[in-house]
């Protein structure tokens, strides 16, 4: 009978024994489990942070005018138009604000800057620019940034340099009104050579540009001398040289390039 009884307890703790195994056993392969599930969670979660991390580093990086622009606004895109004579347009290649334009977008990761170009053409003078609807057009385009040549050539001859002036402020406060908190920015037209009225009414330009509600951006300091000029301007115009000096006279001021 005690052995009958002594085998049976040995029995049941070996069972006991064996339950105990299997229930440990179940229990760390269900830690197990859970911990690699997490570590997997965990893992992407990182993925995910790196990720938008790398997403931001690909962000703008342009200094100048424009770096400090896109910075006051808290912004990653703009809407640059140019506006101008046929200066701002080449017939035989790259006109300057197009070769401005492709050092953004060599040099910013960003797609989200773009531009156009509005050309009046070499007969438009600024007295034409509100009856002819120019203010419409460039509002129509929506731009954060106008940049504004002064047409003076057009005008040489044919509007006294006080006139032009008052023209040229008649049409940027039309186009601030239309398009509120737009910047612009007021370049002069290129130097031609050797004339005598011509840089006259440029000096008076940069006189009153200062009471303009704009940026003024003087680049003539940029181009040689009157002898040197032939091979930068031609009949007046910038040839592909000349709108590649000028180019980069602007970016210096305006990407800081």
């Amino acid at each position: 009978m005690k052995n009958t009884v002594f085998t049976a307890l040995i029995m049941v703790s070996v069972v006991g024994m064996v339950i105990a195994h299997f229930y440990y056993q179940n229990r760390v392969n269900t830690i197990a489990k859970e911990a690699i599930s997490q570590a997997s969670v965990d893992t992407h979660n990182q993925e995910k942070t790196s990720t938008k991390a790398e997403h931001d580093s690909e962000g703008i990086e342009i200094g100048g005018w424009l770096g400090d622009f896109l910075d006051s606004q808290d912004a990653d895109s703009a809407h640059i138009v140019f506006f101008g004579s046929s200066s701002i347009e080449n017939e035989n290649g790259k006109s300057w604000p197009e070769l401005v334009m492709e050092q953004i977008d060599n040099g910013a990761a960003s797609p989200t800057i773009d531009y156009e170009v509005i050309s009046v053409g070499s007969d438009t003078t600024s007295d034409q620019l509100l009856a002819e609807g120019f203010a419409d057009k460039i509002a129509e385009s929506e731009p954060d940034v106008l940049v504004l040549e002064s047409l003076t050539l057009n005008d040489n001859g044919n509007l006294a340099a006080s006139d032009s002036i008052a023209h040229l402020s008649a049409f940027i406060d039309a186009v601030s009104e239309q398009i509120p908190g737009v910047e612009i920015i007021l370049v002069p037209t290129n130097p031609i050579g050797p004339a005598t009225v011509y840089p006259g009414q440029i000096d008076v330009l940069n006189e009153q540009a200062p009471s303009l509600p704009v940026t003024y951006v003087d680049h003539w300091d940029a181009w040689p001398a009157e002898e040197e000029m032939a091979a930068y301007v031609e009949s007046g115009r910038p040839t592909s040289e000349g709108h590649e000096l000028w180019a980069s006279a602007f970016s210096q001021f305006f990407i800081g390039e």
